[in-house]
């Protein structure tokens, strides 16, 4: 997540990545309640991510677009370091 929110990699590939090392096997019982919240709301948004502007236009609800995900990796990640 920090090397995304550096600009290190492109929303497509931080999406595809953080959503095969969340799902399926996370291991809960490794993470706080609070990083657990916060990378399970990171991993709807990635979930729903296209890269098609189309997509956003046609059916906002059911996809998030480039900004939304920078969004709301920054969010997650300025609540994890906070504590």
């Amino acid at each position: 997540m920090t090397e995304y929110i550096a600009g290190h990699y492109d929303t497509n590939t931080f999406c595809y990545t953080f959503y095969d090392i969340f799902y399926p096997n996370i291991p809960k019982e490794e993470l706080s309640k609070q990083e657990y919240t916060e990378f399970n709301a990171l991993a709807n948004a990635v979930a729903r991510f296209s890269p098609y502007t189309k997509d956003i236009v046609n059916d906002p609800n059911a996809f998030t677009s480039k900004k939304d995900i920078q969004r709301i990796a920054k969010k997650a990640y300025d609540r994890l370091i906070s504590g």
